[in-house]
């Protein structure tokens, strides 16, 4: 293989890998707005989650943020977790 095949066979992985990315971010995205219920009024629980529930959806969300240091309202992703659904008992 010569030097401009393998460059030309990065350059496409590159770019594959950037798209996967792209679409990766997207999904996580959309999963957590499922999950913060955006849209619904004033973001209550509406359908009425239970404690244990909302904790498993919240460290959902702190793995899809794990890239990041804070949620996108400043605030650690377990400051969040204790202050919707107090500390879980494993803790």
């Amino acid at each position: 293989m010569t030097n401009e095949e393998l460059i030309a066979r990065q350059a496409k992985q590159l770019e594959e890998l950037r798209d996967e990315n792209a679409n990766l971010k997207e999904c996580a995205r959309k999963v957590k707005a499922i999950i913060y219920c955006i849209g619904g009024p004033l973001n209550d629980n509406v359908k009425g989650y239970t404690k244990d529930q909302l904790t498993t959806f919240f460290r959902i969300v702190e793995e899809l943020e794990a890239d990041n240091d804070k949620l996108t309202d400043g605030e650690s992703a377990s400051r969040s977790v204790q202050r919707f659904v107090g500390t879980p008992k494993n803790q």
